[in-house]
């Protein structure tokens, strides 16, 4: 993850611990549990034959009151009010409004660039917390060996790549070189996304 990715996940940690309500800490073992069962069941990614040994060999972690999953629904919360709240502010030309009219030639475009990426990180944040949220409900269970809420697309993101999965399959068929290449870069945003999470987690507060 480069440094400036990094300073910005820091800077974001602040506004989401302000967003908290009743917030449980999230330790290391938790924190590292869930970001890698973040990534192991992320959409077209998903490695079920990884996330069911996981869950296995932590059970204590993936029982509604466990460690992973308490941390899961503390992050989410607190990423879908401090994504939702990033959004609306910045939607509005924040920075535009504030700086538009101070800045040296050549520099008038940059506060638009910024109410843009701010609002981008904002929408992103309230997806992965919407993600963290709904796998806080339905790991206990798959933990158990029921599947079916898991299975059942219950975001979303989920509900779309539910609905571009046929076209997905069709078009591996067809070219398998082209799901070998999206596979690829999934694979390669993998342990970044993880790193992510991990950070956020290891930074809300009680």
């Amino acid at each position: 993850m480069s440094m400036t990715r990094l300073a910005i996940l820091v800077a974001l940690v602040g506004l989401i611990n302000g967003c908290a309500e009743e917030v449980n800490a999230c330790d290391e073992a938790s924190s590292r549990l869930v970001a890698r069962s973040y990534v192991l069941t992320m959409p077209l990614l998903g490695k079920d034959d990884e996330m069911i040994p996981l869950m296995r060999s932590n059970p204590g972690h993936f029982t509604p009151d466990g460690g992973a999953i308490q941390c899961m629904e503390s992050l989410g919360a607190a990423l879908v009010r401090g994504g939702l709240k990033l959004s609306r502010e910045y939607s509005g030309g924040s920075a535009q409004e504030k700086f538009g009219g101070s800045m040296p030639q050549g520099l008038a475009h940059l506060p638009g660039q910024v109410d843009q990426s701010m609002n981008n990180y904002g929408s992103n944040m309230f997806t992965m917390g919407q993600e963290l949220l709904w796998l806080a409900k339905v790991l206990p269970s798959a933990a158990q060996g029921n599947y079916t809420p898991y299975n059942t697309p219950g975001t979303p993101t989920r509900k779309m790549a539910s609905q571009v999965m046929p076209v997905y399959r069709m078009l591996c068929q067809m070219d398998p070189s082209i799901c070998q290449l999206m596979l690829n870069l999934l694979n390669e945003m993998a342990p970044q996304i993880e790193q992510q999470i991990y950070i956020l987690a290891r930074q809300l507060r009680s």
